[in-house]
């Protein structure tokens, strides 16, 4: 029993001296959504697309649907941002639960504290019902005072066109994140979105599109620094 008091002694000193032993992290910084958005006008801005993100091999090859008869995930040249092709997500039943359907992503890894942008590009052809964001798998997050927060990153699915999502996340250890697309709450049969150009970019590395205005933190985005001259995409 002594060993044990010993032992347990010890891990509170741990704890105590040591708090980010055995813990982990995720705070949302800022988010925002800018509806409006021709990409064909976007000139300057860097964002890191993950794996198959702009649908350009031409398949959903890493990304799938979670729930395979609430939805559908398809490519298509129909409304494209970048390159040739963006995926399309259909709905294929009514739904009027809380929870609903998401496009999921390949896993992207960070190996150190970092900084990183969530961010993509959604179409909305016409309006439609339910909510529509991004998201990184249902991994919980706070504000930077503790308060509670979430890893959603809201669309406006009754705004018809392109929109740019982005969200800045801090995190305090190694994360594997998983992008996806959700769609969920009071959605309808045959309702369809595109999106395209999902990315998790280093803090460092991110910059806007030319045409969409910086978020209200932007000394985050490191405010002075002279844009890129071109657009760049990296898969």
């Amino acid at each position: 029993m002594g060993r044990v008091k010993w032992f347990l002694v010890m891990a509170v000193f741990v704890l105590v001296s040591f708090p980010e032993v055995g813990s982990s992290a995720l705070y949302r910084l800022d988010s925002g959504l800018i509806t409006g958005i021709d990409p064909s006008a976007i000139g300057d801005g860097y964002w890191t697309v993950v794996k198959n993100g702009g649908a350009e091999e031409g398949t959903t090859n890493h990304w799938y649907i979670n729930v395979s008869y609430m939805a559908d995930l398809s490519v298509s040249s129909d409304a494209v941002a970048f390159g040739d092709y963006a995926f399309r997500m259909h709905t294929k039943i009514d739904n009027d639960k809380p929870w609903g359907v998401a496009a999921v992503g390949p896993y992207t890894s960070w190996s150190e504290p970092f900084e990183v942008v969530v961010s993509g590009f959604v179409y909305f052809p016409k309006a439609i019902a339910g909510h529509v964001y991004l998201d990184l798998s249902d991994i919980y997050c706070t504000g930077l005072n503790g308060e509670p927060n979430n890893d959603n990153l809201l669309a406006d699915p009754r705004t018809p066109g392109w929109q740019f999502v982005y969200g800045i996340f801090r995190m305090t250890s190694h994360y594997n994140f998983r992008p996806r697309v959700v769609i969920d709450t009071d959605f309808k049969k045959d309702s369809v979105f595109y999106f395209d150009d999902i990315s998790i970019t280093g803090y460092d590395e991110f910059r806007f599109p030319a045409m969409v205005p910086e978020p209200a933190s932007g000394a985050l985005l490191l405010t002075g620094l002279p844009l890129l001259l071109f657009r760049r995409r990296r898969v």
